[in-house]
């Protein structure tokens, strides 16, 4: 006589975690080697300071590197593999109207690649501000000059760039007696010039920024921060700094080291995955094996974890044991 039986599997898990610190280290997820077309640092080809920069559509991952005086790459890179999908070549020049005299960093913002830096508005005229970049000629598009509440004159009057894909969000140095670095928010359907108000105090100026998640990622003054776009309050903290790039995708922080690019987990993407598979056929007999039954737990946390299992068998007379 067959009986059917109704069987219950309860797991229970303990998550143990690592000791809580101010700021918490990167794990490396995984990294792509590109220095077969970057330029680097420790090999020579490239000086400490020269830029780069990081920006994704949410599909593809574009570097920009400026290693050579008068001339930069972008790459596009597919995130799961590391390949090169296409190279853009640019004439960093302010010779002409519209041309590209330096970037700082990039976002991507209406179906296009924006910065920050340096364009001309007229031949040889310099400006600081944002601008949309022209991948086929090389020039600036729809440019944004630094308002007159920014420090023009100084080391850089916009910095770090990103986008919510409403706004635009401006590491920016501000000038004269309310002099200060910090972050503006502005809508650049709406603005002709980058406003010095509203204004968030940050400190220190970032050049690499991206906004993911609800959240501003920043190269802050010492670590990498995510920080509340509304308060300007640092959530969390991440050791590193003084990397070039940074991006958050995928739920993974993503930054370029030398001729590295390597993707790390964050809090945000740490995760203790559970699956339990039942077998399809719970009517047994007497004395026969129900099953078989498989559990994996996936933990790419920093964390420990160790699980048990009870098992629950109920009868049809409402019986469990």
């Amino acid at each position: 006589m067959k009986k059917l039986l109704c069987l219950s599997l309860v797991f229970a898990g303990l998550l143990l975690p690592a000791l809580a610190t101010a700021v918490t280290n990167l794990t490396v997820a995984y990294q792509f080697d590109l220095s077969s077309v970057m330029g680097s640092v420790t090999g020579g080809t490239c000086m400490e300071g020269d830029v780069t920069s990081l920006a994704s559509d949410g599909t593809s991952i574009y570097l920009y590197q400026n290693c050579v005086q008068g001339s930069a790459k972008i790459w596009k890179i597919d995130p799961s593999t590391g390949t090169i999908t296409a190279t853009y070549n640019l004439t960093l020049s302010y010779g002409n109207t519209n041309g590209i005299e330096s970037i700082h960093d990039m976002t991507w913002y209406n179906g296009a690649l924006w910065a920050t830096g340096g364009y001309a508005s007229a031949p040889n005229t310099l400006k600081q501000g944002i601008f949309r970049i022209n991948l086929s000629t090389s020039l600036s598009e729809s440019q944004i000059p630094a308002g007159s509440g920014l420090d023009t004159g100084g080391e850089a009057a916009v910095a770090g760039l990103a986008s919510d894909g409403t706004n635009f969000y401006v590491s920016v140095d501000l000038w004269g007696s309310n002099s200060d670095i910090g972050i503006v928010k502005f809508n650049p359907t709406t603005s002709t010039t980058v406003p010095s108000s509203p204004f968030l105090s940050m400190g220190c100026r970032s050049w690499d920024m991206d906004y993911s998640e609800g959240y501003l990622w920043m190269d802050g003054c010492n670590y990498i921060d995510k920080v509340d776009p509304t308060t300007g309050d640092i959530i969390e903290q991440y050791a590193g700094g003084g990397d070039d790039g940074i991006l958050y995708l995928n739920n993974l922080l993503w930054m370029i080291e030398d001729t590295k690019l390597i993707a790390y987990y964050t809090t945000s993407s740490l995760s203790l995955i559970q699956t339990l598979t039942p077998p399809s056929n719970t009517t047994v007999s007497r004395g026969s094996a129900l099953g078989p039954f498989s559990a994996t737990i996936t933990n790419n946390t920093s964390s420990s974890y160790s699980f048990y299992v009870y098992l629950y068998i109920g009868t049809p007379d409402g019986n469990w044991f």
